[in-house]
């Protein structure tokens, strides 16, 4: 189902770029499942898993679901792309995603970026002053709303591939989560916003590169009630910027960029 870059091949109802298959933007950090162990005393300190758990544990369920893939003849080659381990129990989330993302996770992402660079910057910027409290809901068969209900119940433990649907335009990406139903041992989700802010907040020069250009992270397991507006995290020169952004390149015609690229999140 993945080509030799970790991304999903096309099927012909695709908007895509090329094929799938450019390179010139990319993210070349080398993230292991190992990392997961110091993501856990991050993530446990701003409240995105309690501190009640067992690193040990958590490791194992990590590289048990890294091999379930790596053996998985459909899935194997999105190991080819990046990929970043999680393990997230959030049962105060706001019900209110806009609001999980002015309240939570723009604060943290900023305070965490602020504490690692003197010198860069981090800022959000809304396109036509529309807001997001209110404004953002989960995308209808994305998977994501699901995602979001056992995060707040329980602890989940994954896999976020930032760049599983890289060239691919929002309405293709969001159209992808059918092609994994007959994969049983696992769950799938178009990634939205918990998933991206995490990976930014854990790897704070995720989306900086001094040799290439990284691609722009799109959230697309959430949706704007202006259906025009994406949600999105890129990289300006060393500076990282959250953006809710026009997805269009003229009033019927939405943008289809080698720079876009939309994630699939693994889990259990």
């Amino acid at each position: 189902m993945f080509n030799e870059l970790g991304r999903k091949i096309p099927s012909q109802k695709c908007r895509v770029f090329d094929g799938a298959k450019r390179n010139f933007y990319k993210i070349t950090r080398d993230i292991k499942t190992s990392d997961i162990y110091s993501y856990l005393n991050k993530s446990s300190d701003i409240g995105m898993i309690d501190r009640k758990f067992d690193s040990e544990v958590i490791y194992q369920e990590v590289d048990a679901l890294y091999r379930d893939i790596k053996y998985n003849e459909f899935l194997q080659n999105i190991l080819n792309g990046t990929c970043i381990p999680f393990s997230l129990y959030m049962p105060d989330l706001d019900t209110d995603i806009g609001q999980q993302i002015v309240d939570f996770f723009l604060p943290h992402l900023e305070a965490s970026f602020d504490k690692s660079f003197a010198s860069r910057r981090f800022k959000a910027t809304l396109q036509g002053n529309i807001g997001l409290a209110g404004n953002i809901t989960c995308v209808s068969g994305s998977g994501y709303t699901d995602f979001l209900s056992q995060i707040k119940r329980r602890r989940v433990t994954g896999l976020y591939f930032p760049t599983a649907f890289q060239e691919y335009d929002i309405a293709s990406q969001r159209a992808q989560l059918p092609y994994f139903s007959s994969i049983k041992n696992m769950k799938f989700c178009i990634s939205g916003h918990v998933e991206t802010f995490y990976a930014a907040i854990m790897e704070n020069e995720l989306l900086n590169d001094c040799d290439y250009y990284s691609p722009i992270l799109c959230m697309s397991g959430i949706e704007h009630s202006d259906p025009r507006m994406v949600a999105v995290l890129k990289s300006y020169g060393p500076h990282l910027e959250f953006w809710l952004l026009s997805q269009m390149l003229a009033p019927e015609v939405t943008q289809v960029s080698e720079q876009w690229s939309g994630g699939l999140t693994v889990y259990r």
